[in-house]
């Protein structure tokens, strides 16, 4: 199971309510590479909420306690669940196969961090300064080790393993 994931120098993962202003040219370009080899997205409702899903190029199964009409509406061919992020993950698993890509946030994110069901945890590091979503992802990875790390301009991206 992979994870995609986008943090700022001063810890925050969003910027003006989305991930997306963070982002630069580079780094959606290593994101949709990863998706390109991906099976399935998985999300959480808040992600579903925030980011631009109104299309998925790959089945998408977001983890929400109230998918509302127009949740549906906005996507009719996501797949909506009252599930935990490590159920929603390999239920995903289960019917797409690996790998799994998980481009949920923080909290999202931290759930499958602890219990060591990411395996693959692809990082971008920019140096822009975020407003909201403060995450402390370094205190998530004792039980991982970075195996690739690649400076580009103001950002850089490192790819963690698990190390077990």
């Amino acid at each position: 199971m992979w994870a995609n994931f986008l943090i700022a120098a001063n810890g925050a993962c969003t910027l003006g309510g989305s991930s997306n202003r963070l982002s630069s040219p580079r780094d959606r370009e290593r994101f949709h590479h990863l998706r390109s080899q991906a099976r399935a997205i998985v999300i959480g409702g808040s992600t579903f909420r925030q980011e631009p899903y109104r299309r998925a190029p790959l089945p998408l199964y977001v983890a929400t306690h109230s998918a509302s009409p127009e949740m549906k509406e906005r996507n009719p061919q996501a797949h909506f669940y009252d599930l935990t992020p490590e159920e929603i993950s390999l239920l995903a698993q289960r019917e797409c196969g690996d790998p799994i890509l998980v481009e949920g946030g923080p909290n999202f994110l931290c759930v499958l961090l602890q219990r060591e069901l990411i395996t693959d945890l692809f990082l971008t590091r920019t140096s822009m300064a975020g407003d909201a979503n403060f995450f402390d992802i370094d205190a998530l990875l004792t039980n991982y080790r970075c195996v690739e790390s690649e400076r580009s301009n103001d950002e850089v991206f490192e790819v963690w393993k698990l190390s077990r």
